[in-house]
């Protein structure tokens, strides 16, 4: 019996020294565990990954154009003959348009497909427009028309209209970068993802 004892005992301490070195591993190894096992988490990796809060500039264009100011004088709301002065003013800016990353919405359609759904495009920003010297023509009485300020030739080339006009002269290129863009992140994550895209409006 003694010997018995003797015989099983460095097996049991043995087994007993692996269970609390397993243990003490999976305590301080993050990770590691005695039983194996498989997980998706592409799904949450996808939404996380395409719905950015920020806005997302797809596109920075190096603006040159020519602004057109026509103008005429008046008298007592009646336009004065021969008052006709129009100016034009080169200017050059950088623009950037892109998308709210907040409102791109993203579906699952199959077992590996997504359905990528773009917002609208918007002007999200530009730098400091610089003016050139004006080039002015007129007729015999162009004095007596008002004169056009930079800050309101600003005001009108960046206004709502303007901003659309941009986005409108860009909107394939835009539609491109997106696809790019958010492609890019999607086969990141996961290269074996298929992904369509439709656009808004």
């Amino acid at each position: 019996m003694l010997f018995l004892v003797k015989k099983v005992l460095p097996v049991l301490l043995l087994v007993v020294v692996g269970a609390v070195g397993a243990v003490a591993a999976m305590k301080f190894i993050p990770g590691l565990s005695l039983f194996g096992s498989t997980t998706e988490t592409s799904n949450t990796q996808v939404i996380k990954a395409v719905n950015k809060e920020e806005q997302v500039v797809l596109v920075s264009l190096g603006v040159q154009a020519m602004y057109k100011h026509k103008a005429k004088g008046q008298i007592l709301g009646t336009d004065v003959p021969m008052s006709e002065r129009i100016l034009y003013i080169p200017y050059n800016f950088k623009a950037k348009l892109g998308v709210e990353g907040r409102d791109v919405k993203i579906k699952k359609t199959g077992e590996n497909d997504y359905l990528i759904t773009a917002p609208r495009f918007i002007f999200i920003g530009h730098d400091e427009i610089k003016f050139d010297d004006p080039i002015t023509t007129g007729e015999a009485f162009s004095f007596t028309a008002p004169e056009l300020k930079e800050l309101e030739a600003a005001n009108k080339i960046l206004d709502p209209k303007g901003q659309q006009g941009f986005i409108a002269g860009n909107e394939t290129l835009l539609r491109d970068q997106f696809q790019a863009f958010y492609s890019r992140i999607i086969m990141g994550i996961d290269p074996t993802i298929t992904v369509k895209f439709d656009f808004a409006g």
